[in-house]
C-alpha cells in the first residue's frame, strides 16, 4: 500500500513519497525500507533518526530528524498504526 493511500485512511497529513510502497510493517529499530513503523511521541525521536523504514506514522508535533523517506503526521500515532496494519493485511 502507498504511503500516500495510507494518508487518505488515516486521514493524515503526507511529509515526503506519497509513493513509497510498504508491504509490511515493524518496530521501528527493525523496520526495513518497505516497512511502515511509527513514532509514539517525541521521547523517542532519536530513533526515527536511524530507521531504515521507508514510511513513519508520528506525532504531529514531530520536529526530530528522520530518515524515513515520508512521514505521516496524525494525533494518534499508535492508533493509526493499527489501523493502517489492518489495511496492510
Amino acid at each position: 500500500m502507498k504511503a500516500a493511500a495510507i494518508t487518505r485512511l488515516l486521514e493524515a497529513v503526507l511529509e515526503g513519497d506519497g509513493e513509497i510502497e510498504n508491504s509490511g510493517a515493524a518496530p521501528i529499530d527493525d523496520a526495513g525500507a518497505t516497512d511502515l513503523t511509527f513514532l509514539e511521541s517525541n521521547r523517542a525521536s532519536a530513533k526515527l533518526a536511524t530507521t531504515k523504514a521507508g514510511c513513519a506514522i508520528v506525532p504531529e508535533s514531530f520536529s526530530g530528524p528522520s530518515q524515513a523517506r515520508s512521514l505521516i503526521r496524525c494525533g494518534k500515532p499508535r492508533n493509526a498504526f493499527a489501523k493502517a496494519l489492518a489495511a496492510l493485511k
